[in-house]
């Protein structure tokens, strides 16, 4: 006789069954909080030097995502040829904590001062220029960072969807919450330059919280 078919079985089923790495979530919802909240730190401190406008703003954000896109496809090229791309993850939190501190002690605002003064610049080469030096370093190494922890996350998980969803959903979470930490605590309360401080800090805090070897 025909032998019996077996039921089918949803495809993407989601198991929820396995320990969420916590450590590993938190520095993810660290990374997220730390990269928005600077965004905001930095963009008000460009104020000080760029004429606020429409264009200033696009080109800040333009330079901002291509830095986090071009650090995603660096992070494609490196696990492509290596599958350890989730032990780079306290390097990458480490640089960005000194990239943090190295491009606001370097920052090229004299460079770029018009006879003006520094209040009045509006060329849009002299906004990237500044928008480069000060900001994306950082934004490139976060766009590395990202898909190292959700590789990390996923040689715990052992499954994909499980381990990008989770990934996402705490650094979005950490994300939503930076700028408004860094809106209504950090500036008005420590200014600018130990906002930044903080904030390379935390990332070198998180670069050693991943670098334990823990249960949780």
């Amino acid at each position: 006789g025909a032998l019996p078919s077996e039921p089918s079985k949803f495809p993407l089923s989601f198991d929820a069954s396995y320990r969420p790495p916590w450590r590993l979530l938190f520095v993810s919802f660290g990374s997220g909080l730390v990269l928005l909240a600077l965004e905001l730190i930095w963009f008000r401190f460009l104020r000080l030097y760029v004429v606020s406008s429409p264009t200033a703003f696009a080109i800040m954000l333009a330079l901002v995502l291509a830095g986090i896109g071009l650090g995603s496809v660096a992070a494609g090229a490196i696990n492509h040829r290596s599958t350890r791309l989730h032990q780079l993850v306290p390097v990458l939190l480490l640089l960005a904590a000194v990239a943090v501190l190295l491009s606001y002690l370097f920052f090229p605002g004299e460079a770029v001062r018009s006879p003006a003064g520094a209040f009045s610049l509006a060329s849009w080469y002299q906004i990237a220029l500044l928008s480069m030096a000060l900001m994306f370093p950082v934004a490139f190494l976060s766009g590395i960072v990202f898909p190292s922890i959700a590789s990390s996350v996923q040689a715990t998980v052992e499954d994909r969807m499980n381990s990008t969803g989770v990934t996402t959903l705490f650094n979005t979470t950490g994300a939503a919450i930076g700028p408004l930490l860094a809106s209504f605590v950090l500036l008005p309360g420590i200014g600018y330059q130990w906002s930044l401080v903080l904030c390379a800090v935390v990332y070198a805090f998180l670069s050693i919280l991943v670098s334990k070897r823990s249960s949780w």
